[in-house]
């Protein structure tokens, strides 16, 4: 449980979030949740997930891999959030 409020308060005290933070203990994954001021998008931060490590690791490998990659993903996502697309 710690983890999960240690970083809320640590995203508060940064600023970095728009509103309410908001850790969610009861969900099957514990998570935080916010939306991000400077991009205005939602961000979901989940914890005790070997597997979200291994798959984090991989994205940041492609991204790497294919030069403009991180920009074109961050216009997509702003793009679908404008137009109330999920994803």
């Amino acid at each position: 449980e710690w983890p999960l409020l240690r970083v809320t308060e640590s995203i508060q005290r940064a600023r970095i979030a728009i509103g309410k933070v908001k850790p969610i203990q009861n969900a099957r994954v514990p998570i935080v949740t916010y939306t991000d001021a400077q991009t205005q998008l939602n961000v979901d931060i989940s914890f005790d997930q070997q597997r979200d490590v291994d798959l984090c690791k991989k994205v940041v490998e492609m991204l790497d891999r294919y030069e403009g990659s991180r920009a074109a993903i961050l216009q997509i996502k702003q793009w679908a959030t404008k137009h109330h697309v999920p994803f």
